[in-house]
Formats: structure tokens, C-alpha cells, sequence
């Protein structure tokens, strides 16, 4: 627009050169500007445009965790092994051929257990000796006696298992080795499965005799231990 007016004026008013000279020049500063402010970037600061927020708050997500399964814990009670039995256990030849064997087992301590499924009987040897040249252990009808005067064995249980072993201490050594450790014991003082008494029935003629009472007549087992010597009667709940 301003350039339009500029030629007007100088054209339509019939001017002379010069006048016509400086309209030019005027025209030229005018684009000049013109062009200027085009390529001027402008200083106004953008403006940012927010999101709009919503004022309604959402609930996180629920979840739901399985309960936590429990696993109860059983406690399974050994068995006796299978190749116990309640039969008797006799060393072969016995007695006669327990008699020929070198040696000697002067019982030094007597001791009873309970272990998870069978009672134990144990009977402890001097150091330097053996275990017994033989033994006879079985269960017996009727009630137990003592070596020699025949007398019955006052002990409490409903079965009894006769332990008796040959090459030990008694009358046939000098008396001091014999035993003289406690002669009875009580499996209620262990908490015992079905192990109720033991008690020393003889010391005679180179025969020891034990019994061992009990609330059922189970399957058993006989072994020995070395360091020291050791006879061992386990017997089942």
C-alpha cells in the first residue's frame, strides 16, 4: 500500500526528475524494511500449551495374591529293620564250644537306650578283653530266676528276654574285676518305646545272666562292637 501511494504522488502530481528520483529511492528503503521484518524472527516468547488435566483420580489396580500354601510336615517313625526277628539268637555250639575260646570279658559297664523305633541293652567290656566266647538271648515263658539259688526276679514288665553269655567275670576270677556297676534299670527313666527293666539275674560259674522285660515280646538283634568290646541287644517298639 505504501509503495502504491508513493507513485501516485509522484506521478499524478506531475513532479520533476528529482522528485521522481527520491520516490524511487523512497520505494527502494520501503522493501528494504519490508524485507527485513520478514526475515526478523520475532522475540515474543511460544506459548506452551498445557494438557488439560482431569480431576478425577483412578484407583490403582487391585491385585490379588494366592495364599500361601502350607506344607505340613510328617514325622514317619522307623521300623525295625526286616531281618529282625523275635527268635532266639544262639551262637553256634552253644554252650560247649563258647568254653574252648581263649580269653576272657569282664563286664565293666551296663547301659540302656531308646532310639526312634527300638530300646537298646548294651553291655560294655573291659578294654582288653573280647566280647563273650558265646550267648544265648530269647524271650522265655514263665518268669525269669537267679543263676544258682533258683529264686524268681522281681521286675515289673509282661515279657522278658533272657540275655546270657559265657567268658565273663564272677566267681571263676579274682574279685576285684568283678562288676560292681549298678545291677537294674528302668526304661521310664529314658522314655523307652516298649523297654521296661533290666536287671543282672547271675554271675555264676563263668555264666552272666540278664533280663530284660518288656511291655511286648518283639523282634530283636544281637551284635557286637569292638573299642571297647560291646554286646548289643537292640529290641523293637
Amino acid at each position: 500500500m505504501c509503495l502504491s501511494v508513493a507513485v501516485a504522488a509522484a506521478g499524478c502530481g506531475g513532479g520533476s526528475s528529482d522528485e521522481l528520483e527520491a520516490a524511487l529511492e523512497r520505494i527502494e528503503e520501503l522493501e528494504a524494511a519490508q524485507q527485513d521484518d520478514a526475515e526478523t524472527p520475532s522475540t515474543q516468547p511460544a506459548t506452551t500449551v498445557l494438557p488439560a488435566t482431569s480431576s478425577t483420580t483412578t484407583a490403582p489396580p487391585t491385585t490379588t495374591s494366592a495364599p500361601t500354601a502350607t506344607t505340613s510336615t510328617t514325622t514317619t517313625v522307623p521300623v525295625c529293620d526286616a531281618s529282625w526277628s523275635a527268635a532266639p539268637d544262639v551262637t553256634s555250639g552253644w554252650p560247649s564250644a563258647a568254653f574252648s575260646a581263649p580269653g576272657r570279658s569282664l563286664q565293666e559297664e551296663v547301659r540302656i537306650g531308646t532310639h526312634p523305633g527300638y530300646d537298646r541293652f548294651l553291655i560294655e567290656f573291659e578294654e582288653d578283653g573280647r566280647t563273650p566266647n558265646g550267648w544265648s538271648v530269647s524271650w522265655i515263658s514263665g518268669s525269669p530266676l537267679h543263676d544258682g539259688s533258683g529264686e524268681p526276679v522281681d521286675m515289673e514288665g509282661d515279657e522278658f528276654l533272657e540275655v546270657r553269655y559265657l567268658g565273663s567275670a564272677g566267681s571263676v576270677t579274682y574279685p576285684e574285676v568283678w562288676y560292681d556297676g549298678p545291677q537294674e534299670f528302668f526304661g521310664s527313666a529314658i522314655g523307652a518305646g516298649n523297654l521296661v527293666e533290666a536287671e543282672m539275674a547271675g554271675d555264676y560259674e563263668g555264666y552272666v545272666t540278664w533280663y530284660v522285660s518288656a511291655e511286648t515280646a518283639r523282634p530283636f538283634n544281637v551284635f557286637t562292637l569292638t573299642g571297647p568290646p560291646r554286646l548289643v541287644v537292640d529290641i523293637c517298639h
